[in-house]
């Protein structure tokens, strides 16, 4: 018996691992050339290559110092994720979003496994797949070094667990498991935790197929763990609420119910029309669409069948998700993703009782794949690396550089000093010309967009905060104190996504005498 060629059968044989593996490598062919890399990605990689680098998870990002930051264990488990990777392959754009576009394998096999499990048609399954996989909001996701295409992976995953037939007692504790390993990547585990909720109480209260028992399990255990990722941040930081809370104050966590109820339409209506500060936000008004009438199809039919409970655990999903986006305040565009295969698992379904499903399918498929190459196609050239190179040209990876964090996967640990301290100079009583000299900055990497937003502040004051208080004192060093080394042009020179490719953007290069 020869194992590799009884291995390779196996592969044949199973049309979705061949799917997904051929979904990888046409992926990573544009992993770093789409969306164009965000400062976000950035930040979060930065710090878990700081976790290697000083080989301890107590420590925060070295590119901000007038900024405060606090050390939490909270994502611990997501930096030692990325952490491992950059160890592997070394520090890139490319490196830490393939943890992303992996996790988006595993979603799709799991999303594959609830279809057949639902329908028990093995083709059909596999067609609702390669749906999901043409999404171009979970494209997006899939090759964005975030947190969310993780979450997802859990998400989906706790779904599918929970409707498997496993024993009472282990079930929930399986589910716990997997909402409180969720904590380790991002808060955003309060999603999983909402929807498992809402699940058991449908089942305990209106299907009458769970027991409240199993309920107080999942949430007990939940809880144990959460509790010691909280002890671990208290490890770090002593005012760890405090400090936790101020920042989530900043993003509008605290703001009132009736004020977070208000932003959910707003929230809806920047996706819709694509409108974003600095997040890559596609075309997606065909999925709107779909999944509007998706939702309205499954409400009628659960109106005209109360036995319609796989439908109605569906929308209970949807539901809890946009709950939490209330709950906790935060409308960030990228969290949408969190809906899509609920959303195509509604579709699917209800596509699923036609007499045409494969027509309707491979139709759809037709169409997400235009609107997908319709929305990838202007990122597929190489901005990013351009943008680098460029800066190399000058600047060597280990010099001193007031930047934007965008550019941070160049340069060495430590060397770079992000916009957003600047911010912060008055409350550290320091001018401009104090912090650069304070900090041994060497070069000054100066985008177009600071002129831009200073030009039509306050609309986009929440970018780096309000320019006034330095930007004269900063242009006065620039004439006084610096030599232009070098000015070029770029799409990285512009973070506000509706014009970045709308005209061009010069980057300059300032060497500090």
């Amino acid at each position: 018996m020869n194992p590799f060629k009884d291995k390779a059968k196996y592969f044949l044989e199973k049309p979705i691992l061949m799917y997904i593996f051929v979904y990888l490598l046409i992926n990573i062919l544009f992993l770093d050339n789409f969306p164009f890399i965000h400062s976000d990605e950035s930040w979060l990689s930065g710090l878990s290559r700081n976790y290697l680098e000083s080989g301890s998870p107590a420590v925060t990002e070295t590119f901000f110092n007038t900024y405060r930051r606090f050390p939490h264990g909270i994502k611990i488990i997501f930096h030692y994720i990325q952490a491992a990777f950059i160890l592997l392959m070394g520090y890139s754009p490319f490196t830490v979003r393939l943890v992303s576009l992996l996790a988006s394998c595993g979603i799709l096999y799991v999303f594959y496994l609830v279809n057949f499990r639902k329908t028990r048609d093995l083709s059909f399954a596999l067609i609702s797949t390669v749906v999901l996989s043409l999404d171009i909001q979970y494209i997006y996701a899939s090759h964005f070094a975030r947190q969310e295409i993780l979450i997802l992976f859990l998400m989906i995953t706790s779904y599918y667990i929970y409707y498997r037939n496993i024993s009472s007692m282990l079930k929930p504790v399986l589910l716990a498991l997997l909402t409180g390993l969720a904590i380790g990547f991002h808060p955003n585990a309060l999603f999983i935790s909402a929807i498992t909720g809402l699940l058991y109480l449908y089942d305990i209260f209106i299907v009458k197929r769970e027991k409240i028992s199993s309920l107080a399990i999942y949430v007990l255990i939940t809880g144990i763990i959460a509790f010691i990722f909280v002890a671990i941040s208290f490890s770090f930081d002593s005012n760890f609420i405090y400090h936790y809370m101020k920042i989530g104050d900043q993003f509008g966590v605290l703001e009132t119910p009736s004020t977070k109820l208000s932003t959910l339409k707003y929230f809806y209506m920047k996706l819709y029309y694509s409108v974003s500060g600095t997040y890559y936000t596609p075309y997606i008004k065909f999925q709107f669409w779909l999944f509007i009438f998706s939702i309205a199809s499954a409400l009628y039919c659960i109106i005209k069948n109360r036995e319609e409970h796989y439908l109605a655990g569906l929308l209970l999903c949807i539901a809890g998700i946009n709950i939490t986006y209330v709950v906790i305040g935060r409308f960030n565009q990228t969290s949408f993703v969190f809906q899509v295969p609920f959303m195509w698992l509604i579709y699917l379904n209800l596509v699923n009782r036609t007499n045409i499903k494969r027509i309707i399918t491979f139709a759809t498929c037709t169409l997400l794949f235009y609107f997908s190459i319709f929305n990838i196609y202007p990122y597929l050239n190489n901005d990013y690396e351009d943008y680098i190179e460029n800066i190399a040209e000058i600047v060597s990876a280990e010099d001193k550089v007031l930047c934007n964090l965008n550019a941070e996967f160049y340069f060495g640990n430590g060397s770079l000093l992000d916009y957003r301290n600047l911010h912060y100079l008055k409350d550290n009583d320091l001018n401009f010309e104090e912090y650069i000299n304070s900090n041994d900055i060497e070069y000054i990497i100066y985008p177009e967009e600071m002129d831009f937003i200073y030009d039509h502040r306050p609309v986009w004051n929440g970018i780096y905060g309000n320019l006034y208080y330095y930007y004269d004192d900063m242009n006065e060093f620039f004439e006084e104190n610096c030599t232009l080394e070098k000015e070029f042009t770029s799409p990285y020179g512009m973070r506000i996504v509706r014009y970045m490719y709308r005209d061009e953007w010069s980057v300059k290069i300032y060497k500090v005498n």
